[in-house]
């Protein structure tokens, strides 16, 4: 099934993890280096979303285009599974019927089952899945919102992640160090802190 996830609206204010709570977790005082920091940890935010895969941080509204619908199981409901989550919203589903016409699916004709990382759309007994236009790309557009409300919202061990990374990044700022030979072994709980979160399979 050949899909295309798009960003409608991005979050207004990215941050996760603010200036104050990473120079306190790192007993940073000063404020020399504010700029630096900063960065760190933007960097480190965007290192916890690719760890996180298909789990959004900060509440995004997609545009999800889609081929085809999914195959329906031999005993199940037919229903469509959204490739991102926490979902909070499903604004619309849309299609192109078979002359063109672009047509929205009646919020009557689904449930939306909001629970979990991974949403689904599911078809109420008796709807199938209506007729597309074929020789259209991407003739389904399913527009939804992902992602933690705010900040606040957002769990305590995706923040603990990144004020960990931040401050081994503080600590260790260079690439290299001529003439030395470093023996790095990771603390095998940090990772853990984002695997419960973590969307890894998207379609």
């Amino acid at each position: 099934m050949s899909t295309a996830l798009v960003v409608e609206t991005a979050p207004g204010d990215p941050t996760v993890v603010t200036l104050a709570e990473a120079k306190l977790f790192s007993r940073i005082t000063g404020s020399d280096d504010d700029t630096l920091i900063t960065s760190m940890v933007k960097t480190a935010t965007g290192k916890a979303q690719d760890k996180l895969g298909g789990t959004i941080l900060l509440s995004t509204a997609f545009v999800w285009y889609l081929d085809e619908w999914p195959e329906t199981e031999p005993g199940k409901a037919p229903f469509l599974r959204l490739p991102v989550g926490p979902v909070t919203a499903i604004a619309s589903v849309k299609y192109y019927d078979p002359a063109g016409v672009l047509q929205t699916m009646s919020a009557s004709d689904y449930f939306t089952d909001l629970v979990g990382l991974r949403a689904r759309i599911v078809l109420k007994e008796g709807i199938t899945w209506p007729f597309l236009q074929t020789a259209r790309p991407s003739p389904i557009e399913v527009r939804f919102t992902a992602g933690y409300a705010n900040a606040a919202a957002v769990p305590e061990d995706i923040k603990h992640w990144i004020k960990l990374s931040v401050q081994t990044y503080n600590e260790n700022r260079e690439a290299f160090i001529s003439g030395t030979v470093i023996a790095v072994s990771p603390r095998p709980y940090v990772d853990g802190l984002l695997d419960k979160y973590a969307v890894t399979e998207f379609y």
